[in-house]
């Protein structure tokens, strides 16, 4: 302010802001996404997603009985890209394991559907680090689990009205989802 004037540290120390305003009780959860947002380096990313599949090596099984699903949903207002990748193995007798699988992919899709915000969520969360915390909750692991919980439960199902014996049918699954903050190059996995 007094440009070539000496320094008077007890003036500057009369002039402090107003203190800072301990938090009490549990950390609200927006408030700590916007406080990790603004702490991390900005370094703006593109995503792609790729896949390749292979029937494997069996003689006796040359269809491939894999299925998998790459969902991909982009939130164009928080420049938010997220990835989900479900591959579904099937096994069994038949009706064949691509059957087990298909079943099991139909599923688990449908759920991750569900659980997917919508476009129109990215006006009512406008704080980016509201809309995050948002969809985090939504795809976290209880979340996966539970599109997962809901394909077995069908596929068991299915087996169980065709009278076959449970281990002789069903699907291995790996499942993925990547939450890609595309403005600041943060990824969620």
């Amino acid at each position: 302010k007094k440009c070539g004037s000496e320094l008077n540290p007890a003036a500057e120390i009369s002039e402090a802001t107003e203190p800072i305003a301990e938090e009490t009780g549990p950390p609200d959860p927006a408030a700590t996404q916007k406080r990790e947002y603004f702490a991390k380096t900005h370094q703006p990313i593109t995503v792609g997603v790729g896949e390749k599949n292979h029937v494997g090596n069996n003689p006796r099984k040359p269809n491939n009985e894999d299925r998998y699903l790459i969902l991909q949903r982009s939130y164009p207002i928080h420049q938010i890209e997220v990835i989900i990748v479900l591959l579904f193995d099937g096994m069994g007798k038949p009706p064949g394991g691509e059957k087990w699988a298909g079943i099991g992919l139909a599923e688990a899709q449908a759920v991750l559907e569900f659980k997917l915000p919508m476009f129109d969520d990215q006006l009512n969360l406008p704080k980016k680090w509201e809309f995050l915390y948002h969809l985090t909750l939504a795809l976290n692991k209880d979340g996966l689990n539970q599109a997962l919980n809901a394909a077995h439960k069908r596929v068991s199902q299915c087996g169980r009205a065709k009278d076959l014996k449970l281990g002789s049918f069903g699907s291995t699954v790996v499942a993925g989802v990547a939450i890609c903050d595309l403005e600041t190059g943060q990824v969620i996995i």
